[in-house]
C-alpha cells in the first residue's frame, strides 16, 4: 500500500475517507453470523462519526435493509439520501414530537413508557412500535411489573404493535455471561405473554456484543452498530468470539482521518512545547504542527500519552497537550517532511497503523466515543 500523499484542495482542515466497501464487506460478514434477514443496521450518532450521507450512499441495496437510529430527526436525515425497507427509532421521544408531522410511513418507534404509548395508541393507528422492556439496563423502557397494564392498553391495538425489544447491560466487558442470561430469561417471560395473548411480534434484543458471542440472543433481529464500522466492541467480546468459534470472522475498520501539515520547523535543546510547558525537549527537535485539535474530535486526553500520528508511513510522536485546533508532532527522523504533506490520524499508512482502539486507550476512553465525537462539520468522502 502507498503512503499516504497530500490531499486535494479540502474545504475543512482534516477530513475522513469511509471506505464502502469495508461497511458493505462488514454487513455480510455479519449476516453470515445471525443470517441475512436478521442484520439491522445502526446509524445513529452520525453512523458513529462516519457520516449520515456516506454511510446511506454505501448501501445501494439499503431498499432491502433495516435501519436503527437514535431519532425522528435522524429518521427523516435518513430519507433525505434515499428511502429504506423501514427505519426503528430507538432512542427516547415525546409526544410533541410526533405531533409535528405524519409520520413516514416506514419509519417505526420504540416506546417504553405510559405518557408515549397512550399518545401512540390514539392516533390514526397507522404506528408501528417497538414496546422495549427494561430487563436490566435500567434505563428506558417499561419494568417487568408493567407488563400486565402494558397487554391491557394494548389489547385492542395489536396491529399496531409490531415488535418487543430490550437492551443488554454487561455483555461487552465480561467472559461470564451470568448477568446477560438473567436478562434473556425475563425477556423470554415477556414475550411468552405476548405471545399468549395472540400478539404477533418482532423480537430484538442484541447488539453487536450479544450477536457475536450470545447466539440465543439472536431471535428475530440484531442491532449492528460499532461492528458495522469494523470495530470489535471490545477485547473481551473478540476474545470469547474466538473461545466459541473455531475461526474468527475479520472485520474491516471503514474509516481514515487525514490532515495535512501546516508548520515544520527546529526547535533548539530544552524547548518547551505546547500549553502548561509540559513537555521539553532535551535535545533540537524538528516538529510539525496538524490543524486539528479538540475541537475537531481529537481527544485532548491524547496529549503526553505516549500517542502518535503517521507521516511517510512512520509514528510521529504527539507532543504535549493538544490544542482547540492544533496537534505538534516530532518529525525529527523525517529528513524531507514539508509543510503539505499529508498526516494520518486514525487509520493506515502504507504498512503503518493507528487504530481507532490505540486512541481510545491513549486517551482512557472507548473507540464508540473516539469516532462518534468526531466533527460533523467535518468533510466525509465516500471512497
Amino acid at each position: 500500500m502507498p503512503h499516504a500523499s497530500a490531499p486535494p484542495l479540502h474545504h475543512t482542515s482534516s477530513y475522513l475517507e469511509v471506505d464502502g466497501e469495508a461497511l458493505r464487506y462488514n454487513l455480510r460478514t455479519l449476516q453470515s453470523v445471525v443470517g441475512a434477514p436478521r442484520a439491522a443496521l445502526v446509524l445513529k450518532g452520525n453512523a458513529y462519526g462516519h457520516g449520515y450521507e456516506q454511510a446511506c450512499q454505501a448501501f445501494p441495496q439499503r431498499r432491502q435493509l433495516t435501519v436503527c437510529v437514535h431519532s425522528i430527526r435522524e429518521a427523516y436525515r435518513l430519507l433525505q439520501y434515499g428511502a429504506w425497507q423501514r427505519i426503528i427509532v430507538m432512542g427516547g421521544i415525546l409526544p410533541q414530537d410526533l405531533q409535528l408531522q405524519q409520520l413516514h410511513p416506514s419509519i417505526e418507534l420504540t416506546v417504553g413508557n405510559f405518557e408515549l404509548l397512550e399518545h401512540c395508541l390514539q392516533s390514526d393507528g397507522s404506528r408501528h412500535l417497538h414496546l422495549k422492556f427494561d430487563t436490566g439496563l435500567g434505563r428506558q423502557g417499561f419494568n417487568i411489573t408493567d407488563l400486565p397494564l402494558v397487554l391491557e392498553k394494548t389489547a385492542s391495538h395489536k396491529h399496531q404493535v409490531v415488535g418487543i425489544s430490550s437492551h443488554f447491560a454487561d455483555v461487552e466487558d465480561v467472559l461470564e455471561q451470568s448477568y446477560a442470561e438473567r436478562q434473556l430469561g425475563l425477556f423470554d417471560e415477556i414475550i411468552a405473554a405476548f405471545t399468549t395473548h395472540g400478539y404477533k411480534v418482532e423480537r430484538h434484543i442484541a447488539s453487536s456484543a450479544a450477536a457475536l458471542v450470545l447466539p440465543r440472543s439472536h431471535f428475530d433481529l440484531c442491532r449492528f452498530g460499532i461492528s458495522l464500522y469494523g470495530f470489535w466492541p471490545s477485547k473481551v467480546v473478540q476474545l470469547s468470539y474466538f473461545k466459541l468459534n473455531t475461526e474468527m470472522v475479520q472485520l474491516r475498520p471503514a474509516l481514515t482521518w487525514k490532515t495535512h501539515i501546516t508548520t515544520v520547523k527546529i526547535l533548539p535543546p530544552n524547548s518547551y512545547i505546547g500549553y502548561g510547558c509540559t513537555w521539553k525537549s532535551a535535545q533540537a527537535i524538528k516538529i510539525a504542527v496538524l490543524p486539528v485539535g479538540y475541537y475537531d474530535g481529537y481527544p485532548r486526553q491524547a496529549g503526553n500519552a505516549n500517542s502518535y500520528v503517521l507521516v511517510e508511513g512512520t509514528h510521529c510522536a504527539v507532543l504535549g497537550r493538544i490544542c482547540m485546533n492544533m496537534i505538534i508532532i516530532d518529525v525529527s527522523h523525517l529528513p524531507a517532511v514539508k509543510a503539505g504533506d499529508a498526516a494520518v490520524l486514525i487509520g493506515r499508512d502504507g504498512k503503518a497503523q493507528v487504530s481507532a482502539e490505540q486512541l481510545a486507550e491513549w486517551s482512557g476512553t472507548i473507540q464508540y466515543d473516539i469516532v462518534s465525537r468526531i466533527n460533523p462539520n467535518l468533510e466525509r468522502v465516500l471512497i
